[in-house]
C-alpha cells in the first residue's frame, strides 16, 4: 500500500478500532491484521511465519504466541490450505480456557472451514457454539456476534433457507453499522451477502443494488487489488448475464479475474472459477463456488 497521507490515517483508524474491540492485542499481531485487511494474504502468512519464528521461547499457552497461530491459521484458510488451517485452530484451541472470548473467534474459524468442505450442520454447530460464548460474556452488539451472525447467513444461504440467511446477515449489518466507520469493508461484506441473498431469490435489481453499495464502499476504503472487490464484480456478473447483459457479464468477470490472479495463488480455486464464468454465455451453466475470504477481528 502507498505510504499516503490516506494510507497512513486509514492504518491509524484501524489500529485504533481494533484497540477498542481488543484491548489485549499485541502491537504486532495488529499490523499482521492489516495485510490481511488489504486482501495480502501470502504477504500476512509470511509474517506470522516471522513472528511465530521470533516467539519460539513463547511458553505455548502465552497469549501472543495464541494470537500469531490463530491469524497464520486464517491466512492459510483464505488461500484454501483448509488441512493447515483446521490443524492450526484446534492445536491452539486446547490452550485457551473454557470461558475465553477467543474461543468464539476460533469455533468460527473452525465453522468457517467445515463450511468450505460442505460440512453445513458441523459449521453451524460451530458458529452456534461462538455465538453462545460471545453472549455470555459480551454486548450483542460486539462485532464478534456480526462476524457470528454473517457466517450463520452464508450458512443458511447455502443450506436455501433464504429467509434465514437474511435474518442474520441484517443483524450483522446492524451491528456493523454502529460499531464500525460508515465506509468500512466489513460493512462492504456485509453487504454484497444480502446482495448474494436476494441473487440466489432472483431479485436480481435489489441484489445489485447491494453490490452497488457494496462496491462504493470497497473502492473508497481498499487497495486497488483485494479480492472482496474481486467477488463483488463476480457476483455483478451474474447479475448482468442473467439480464442477458452478456458483454457487461464478461467484463466485469474480467475484472474480477485480473483481482483473483494478483492477490492469491495460482491454483486457487477463485482463479479456476473466475476463468469459467469469464468465458460462460449461458446463466444456467455459471460456477458459483467462489470461497469468500472475509476478514475477521
Amino acid at each position: 500500500m502507498k505510504a499516503t497521507e490516506d494510507g497512513r490515517n486509514a492504518a491509524h483508524d484501524y489500529i485504533e478500532l481494533i484497540h477498542q474491540e481488543l484491548t489485549d492485542t499485541n502491537v504486532s499481531v495488529i499490523f499482521g491484521q492489516l495485510f490481511i485487511q488489504m486482501g495480502k494474504y501470502i504477504i500476512a502468512q509470511k509474517y506470522f511465519l516471522d513472528l511465530l519464528e521470533y516467539s519460539k521461547d513463547y511458553d505455548d499457552n502465552d497469549r501472543d504466541l495464541l494470537s500469531i497461530r490463530y491469524h497464520l491459521a486464517l491466512t492459510y484458510s483464505y488461500q484454501y490450505d483448509l488441512i493447515h488451517a483446521e490443524n492450526l485452530l484446534k492445536e491452539i484451541y486446547k490452550y485457551y480456557k473454557i470461558n475465553d472470548i477467543n474461543l468464539a473467534r476460533i469455533e468460527n474459524g473452525l465453522g468457517w472451514i467445515y463450511h468450505h468442505n460442505g460440512e453445513l450442520d458441523e459449521a453451524m454447530k460451530h458458529y452456534q457454539a461462538a455465538f453462545n460464548l460471545a453472549s455470555k460474556q459480551l454486548e450483542l452488539n460486539h462485532l464478534i456476534n456480526a462476524q457470528t451472525c454473517s457466517l450463520l447467513g452464508d450458512c443458511y444461504l447455502e443450506k436455501y433457507d433464504f429467509d434465514q440467511a437474511e435474518i442474520f446477515n441484517k443483524k450483522a449489518l446492524d451491528i456493523e453499522r454502529l460499531r464500525l466507520p460508515i465506509n468500512h469493508p466489513r460493512i462492504g461484506v456485509t453487504l454484497n451477502d444480502i446482495g448474494d441473498v436476494y441473487r440466489k431469490r432472483k431479485q436480481m435489481q435489489i441484489a445489485l443494488d447491494y453490490y452497488e453499495q457494496a462496491e462504493s464502499i470497497f473502492h473508497q476504503s481498499l487497495p486497488k487489488y483485494h479480492p472482496y472487490k474481486a467477488y463483488c464484480w463476480s457476483c455483478m456478473a451474474f447479475v448482468y448475464l442473467y439480464n442477458e447483459k452478456i458483454e457487461q457479464a464478461q467484463e466485469y468477470h474480467e475484472k474480477a479475474l485480473k483481482i483473483y490472479r494478483h492477490v492469491l495463488p495460482s491454483d486457487h480455486i477463485n482463479i479456476k472459477i473466475s476463468e469459467k464464468n469469464s468465458q460462460c454465455t449461458d446463466f444456467q451453466k455459471i460456477n458459483d463456488a467462489y470461497i469468500k475470504v472475509c476478514s475477521q477481528v
